[in-house]
């Protein structure tokens, strides 16, 4: 599957489910699924802080693909993450830089972004094209 099928695939399932109860829950459910980030990584050139929330981030280069540690103090925002690892995490550089995140626009999702997890999120995904394009040259 490519970075644009996951992509639509998160959005149909986001979109299917009927209320707000039910998208919490769908996010909360997915923020719970990411790994603690650990301790020793939390480093200030490792984490971006938007207003109330913090996002740590790390990135290794295993065979041609950015495999992502991401994690934040915002069960929200760990949801939010918890969608960005599944479409970018273990591709290319490539694949990553030629994969806009579109389907933050097809979400139904603003209930769940408040201000501090907009930036949060446009942080990361700006973290994300900056990770791409370094290893880019390195695959």
């Amino acid at each position: 599957m490519t970075c644009n099928d996951v992509q639509q695939q998160i959005v149909e399932e986001f979109n299917a489910l009927e209320n707000f109860e039910a998208r919490f829950r769908y996010m909360v459910r997915l923020g719970r699924s990411l790994p603690p980030f650990p301790e020793e990584k939390k480093t200030p050139e490792r984490t971006l802080v938007s207003c109330q929330t913090v996002i740590w981030h790390d990135v290794n280069f295993v065979d041609g693909k950015l495999e992502f540690e991401c994690y934040s103090d915002s069960m929200q925002m760990r949801g939010i993450i918890a969608m960005l690892m599944r479409i970018y995490s273990s591709r290319s550089p490539q694949e990553i830089l030629d994969s806009p995140p579109n389907f933050v626009q097809q979400l139904d999702m603003d209930a769940f972004k408040s201000a501090n997890h907009t930036t949060g999120l446009e942080d990361l995904l700006a973290q994300i094209q900056r990770y791409a394009e370094q290893y880019r040259q390195a695959a």
